[in-house]
């Protein structure tokens, strides 16, 4: 969790904060499990081992972008 400093010195997190990282983690979650499917069908294929295991890579990266850019707007927007 992501703690932010505020003026009076105090860095517990906010209802705020909590609700945008579910929120991220929910989405993200959602993301990766789709993703997945394309490294999966590459097993069922029986492609190479190196496709799937950069498929899976790419996987993990499109999952972290989408958590960083629903946190992003989330803040933006005033969620």
């Amino acid at each position: 969790m992501v703690e932010t400093a505020k003026p009076s010195g105090s860095t517990k997190a906010d209802v705020r904060d909590r609700d945008i990282n579910r929120l991220g983690g929910y989405v993200g979650g959602l993301v990766l499990a789709l993703a997945m499917a394309v490294p999966f069908g590459l097993a069922m294929a029986k492609a190479g081992q190196f496709w799937i295991a950069n498929a899976m890579y790419a996987a993990f990266v499109v999952w972290a972008l989408a958590v960083t850019l629903v946190g992003i707007v989330a803040y933006r927007r005033g969620l």
